[in-house]
Order: C-alpha cells, then sequence, then structure tokens
C-alpha cells in the first residue's frame, strides 16, 4: 500500500522514554477509517515477537471525555499495546502499511 508523503510526520510510532527504549505501545494512522479497522480486525491478539499484542481505535483523553462514540466511525488512528521492547517504527510500518495507505 502507498503512503501519503504530504506530512512530515511518520505514519507509525513506537514510543520511548527518555533513553529511547520502548514504552510497549505505539501508534499507527491511515489514511482512511476503513483501513484502520481492516488492520484493528486482522491483528488484534496476534503474537509480534511472541507477544500478544492489541490493537484497537487510538482515543486521546480530551476525545475519550467528549463525544468519543459518535467520533470514532471516522478515526484513522491505531494504537497498538503490548508491544515487545525490540520492536521498532520499521517493523510496525511493515506489518500495517498493507491494510491501507498510512498518512505521514
Amino acid at each position: 500500500m502507498p503512503i501519503n508523503t504530504t506530512s512530515p510526520f511518520s505514519p507509525t510510532q513506537v514510543a520511548v522514554d527518555e533513553k529511547g527504549e520502548s514504552r510497549g505501545y505505539g501508534y499507527v494512522h491511515y489514511e482512511l477509517a476503513d483501513s484502520a479497522d481492516k488492520a484493528i480486525q486482522r491483528l488484534n491478539g496476534m503474537l509480534i515477537e511472541g507477544k500478544k499484542v492489541v490493537v484497537t481505535h487510538h482515543v486521546s483523553r480530551k476525545e475519550r471525555e467528549s463525544k468519543a462514540e459518535e467520533l470514532r466511525k471516522n478515526f484513522t488512528n491505531v494504537y497498538v499495546k503490548d508491544l515487545d521492547k525490540d520492536v521498532t517504527d520499521e517493523e510496525l510500518l511493515a506489518l500495517f502499511e498493507k491494510f491501507g495507505t498510512l498518512y505521514i
């Protein structure tokens, strides 16, 4: 799948601490909500480097406190939890890019 390069941001991001070590979660940003839904359906509960991951819509704290359910149908951001500490942005990209255009 293609990557939309109209933004200066990476479509995948493994969260790291101040030492640059993985925090065990990350984000994937798709161009279309349908692509995010496909990734969630196929990858939630999958083993990645021996760890069962949780893949779900990313809902910011602010959005959770407001109308999250109403907005959820248009979410293009995916939250990936329980990642092995060795998973890189590149590995996340390779796994998720097959479900649709990633928005960067």
